[in-house]
């Protein structure tokens, strides 16, 4: 019994380990769970998410992201047009509610990632920074989750 209370305790400092490094706090902003898909190769493009919590009383727009290990970063919103999927940049960046949350998720509002200069391996920690309109820059870190199967085709 004791050996897996001592599991459970250190199973639970790990996970709130996790939790904490997946989440940056700066400027009224939350940066929560950012992540991107695996690049296998070189060359190839990949999309991050995220969600950004607003905790201030005024809305705030997300105008940019910043990713020194792809060639160009774009945010993108995928949409339905005449029955197809098709991704458009997002010219003007996306408004981040006051005191709401925006989410950067599969199928919806996205970072694109192009021309990815290296591979990338799952659990890897790239920094990237989000620019907004009022918030200015802020620095957090995405981590990089394993394709599927069904995802090795996407972007």
């Amino acid at each position: 019994m004791h050996r897996l209370k001592r599991g459970l305790i250190t199973l639970l400092a790990l996970a709130a380990t996790y939790s904490q490094a997946h989440e940056t706090e700066q400027n009224g902003m939350l940066i929560h769970h950012a992540w991107m898909r695996q690049v296998v190769m070189e060359g190839m493009n990949a999309g991050g998410y995220f969600e950004i919590r607003n905790g201030k009383d005024q809305d705030d727009r997300l105008i940019a992201v910043k990713a020194d290990f792809a060639k160009m970063v774009e945010l993108h919103q995928t949409q339905e047009k005449d029955g197809m999927m098709e991704m458009a940049p997002l010219e003007s960046g996306a408004v981040v509610p006051a005191g709401g949350v925006l989410t950067f998720q599969p199928g919806g509002m996205h970072v694109m990632l192009m021309g990815m200069q290296r591979k990338t391996t799952p659990g890897e920690h790239l920094p990237v920074t989000l620019v907004f309109e009022k918030a200015g820059e802020i620095q957090t870190d995405m981590v990089v989750q394993p394709l599927s199967g069904s995802e090795l085709s996407h972007h």
